[in-house]
């Protein structure tokens, strides 16, 4: 729960830029694959859609191919133009370097549009978070 609370602080200027029944969330993390993780990341997107009342909501695991990553973004339901991204447990540096890339090449060719969210960098606080 508290965990919870820190991602949505670090969102709350982002949904201004989305219409919330209209406008999906995309959950972005690091690919794993550990089950237990998974299910985390899974539980984390819902409970983040359900507690912003976003209608549509979707987790992608990211490695460093960028093409998986414009794949699985153009896949994205249609009747969406507008998705709030949200990078989640991306901790080595060239995940996120590699989707702030996809993000900007996309939006410059596609009719869809992703807000990149900033991403959660303070690893001791959120240590302190998940273990207290």
């Amino acid at each position: 729960k508290k965990f919870l609370n820190v991602v949505q602080n670090n969102i709350i200027e982002s949904l201004r830029m989305i219409d919330k029944k209209k406008d999906g969330l995309i959950v972005v993390a690091s690919s794993t694959v550990n089950s237990k993780a998974k299910a985390e990341i899974n539980y984390l997107t819902r409970k983040i859609a359900k507690k912003n009342k976003i209608n549509f909501y979707k987790k992608i695991l990211i490695t460093l191919s960028e093409k998986n990553l414009k794949k699985n973004l153009k896949n994205l339901n249609s009747r969406y133009s507008k998705f709030l991204v949200l990078p989640l447990f991306l901790f080595r540096g060239n995940l996120l370097e590699n989707l702030r890339l996809v993000i900007s090449k996309t939006n410059k060719k596609e009719k869809k549009k992703f807000f990149l969210c900033s991403h959660l960098s303070d690893y001791k606080k959120i240590y302190n978070v998940i273990n207290n």
